[in-house]
């Protein structure tokens, strides 16, 4: 049973956070983004989703104790389908950096390729206080390399 009193000093609510979660096998989110293979950012855009990796919902006694809504606990046991991750790479957003780094390209080579496959910017992002740059989805980016291995191949 959970106690109602709560937890004031952030180490109390972190460990009985803890406790909670061990008792009912929920883990943080590294440990499923690891066990699935996804990077930061498609972690991230799951997340996002919502309903391809679900949070996991803390009881309202635990959520008055702690004086949280919620948390960053997931179940260890989630597994994702083909539509799943389809679904994570329409939604994970990459610079152009991130897009050269993913196809091992450099920038020049990552320009001709997007005006030769049409490969268009979906958004723009912004890190902290830098400038907008372009965001292209990942589903294409990795369409583009396999676009582009067959017009080779179509040339040899």
């Amino acid at each position: 049973m959970i106690q109602c009193n709560r937890a004031t000093d952030s180490g109390e609510r972190d460990a009985v956070l803890l406790q909670w979660a061990a008792r009912h096998g929920y883990v943080d989110g590294e440990t499923p983004r690891q066990h699935l293979g996804l990077s930061e950012l498609e972690w991230q855009a799951a997340a996002w989703l919502g309903s391809v990796i679900p949070r996991v919902q803390l009881p309202i006694a635990l959520q008055e104790q702690l004086g949280i809504l919620n948390a960053d606990l997931y179940r260890s046991d989630i597994q994702l389908s083909a539509d799943d991750r389809a679904h994570i790479a329409d939604a994970t957003h990459l610079t152009k950096q991130q897009a050269c780094a993913r196809l091992q390209i450099s920038t020049r080579t990552f320009d001709r390729w997007k005006q030769t496959i049409g490969v268009r910017r979906v958004c723009r992002i912004q890190y902290g206080n830098s400038y907008l740059v372009n965001g292209y989805r990942q589903s294409d980016i990795d369409h583009m390399a396999v676009q582009m291995r067959r017009k080779r191949a179509a040339q040899k």
